[in-house]
């Protein structure tokens, strides 16, 4: 009896499928156009969720060719959930990561509150920090500024997940970060 693996693969060429083998057989089951309604130019890997599902992004395309956020399922039909239209980022480079509450983060190199600033990247936008959910609900967690960096081109890790959110909860909310406050059982001490 033959055995059938699922790969995935992000290619920068534009496209992005994801394949069933079977018999040394390979069959498509989903690729991006050029024109980007549902995106273009995947650059990063998919990250697979807690619901058994796919998410990644595209570097451009979408509503407004910013770029998207989507989640496919094992079988290749694919859901745009968030199209970035500059004020919520732009050009998502890096691969999502999933945190340990169940919530992906990730990056826009571009966009956020400070787009219009013809200092910061020729008025792109110093890029932004976000976290989204399985459904597509994005929180920006950090607007770049150039005075606290600009451009994030990488992904985040789970260290990287928690110190960005406790100090957005210290800036915005009056909190402390304690490690214990924003854990709840979740981020662990």
């Amino acid at each position: 009896m033959n055995r059938i693996a699922t790969c995935l693969l992000s290619v920068l060429s534009g496209w992005s499928v994801a394949l069933t083998a079977h018999a040394h057989t390979a069959v498509p089951i989903f690729s991006f156009d050029v024109s980007g309604t549902n995106g273009a130019y995947p650059e990063a890997s998919l990250t697979l969720g807690p619901d058994g599902n796919f998410y990644g992004t595209t570097e451009s395309g979408g509503a407004t060719t910013n770029g998207t956020l989507f989640k496919m399922t094992p079988n290749g039909t694919l859901t745009t959930l968030v199209n970035f239209n500059g004020t919520n980022g732009a050009n998502p480079l890096a691969a999502l990561t999933l945190g340990p509450d169940g919530n992906f983060y990730g990056t826009t190199e571009y966009g956020g509150n400070t787009i219009g600033n013809a200092s910061l990247n020729a008025g792109l936008g110093g890029g932004t920090v976000f976290q989204v959910t399985t459904s597509g609900t994005l929180i920006t967690l950090v607007n770049f500024a150039a005075t606290n960096g600009a451009s994030p081109e990488w992904r985040l890790d789970k260290t990287s997940i928690f110190i960005v959110r406790c100090l957005r909860d210290f800036c915005c909310c009056g909190g402390g970060c304690d490690g214990k406050r924003l854990s709840s059982g979740v981020w662990g001490d």
